[in-house]
């Protein structure tokens, strides 16, 4: 695999991290609603949670995987946001990346 390649697979790679990030957002109420896919939670005790596909159930708040957390136990919740200033560095990031890569292979290949 040439070199440039595995520079760009790299690059879009970890560029996809930077589109979102973790904001702070209500704790959920007793009853259920609508929740995002993914939530970070932070216990009481220090621990910290990522639940996908999350529901309220009684008192407890309940990931796919059925791991439940009781909502007394939560410290406060975080949900995935779009982020748009690191999605527009990022993608100049890249851009660049792939614009130097780029021009040096063209420069190897003129001399």
């Amino acid at each position: 695999m040439k070199p440039a390649v595995v520079v760009a697979l790299l690059v879009t790679l970890v560029g996809a991290a930077g589109c979102s990030t973790w904001s702070r957002t209500a704790m959920p109420p007793q009853a259920a609603q609508s929740l995002p896919t993914e939530l970070r939670v932070h216990l009481k005790d220090g621990r910290n949670l990522t639940l996908e596909h999350a529901g309220v159930v009684a008192d407890s708040l309940i990931g796919e995987d059925h791991l439940a957390v009781a909502l007394a136990d939560i410290e406060s919740v975080e949900k995935k946001r779009f982020n748009v200033w690191v999605t527009l560095v990022v993608v100049g990031i890249v851009a660049g990346v792939f614009v130097a890569a780029g021009g040096a292979l063209w420069l190897g290949d003129t001399l």
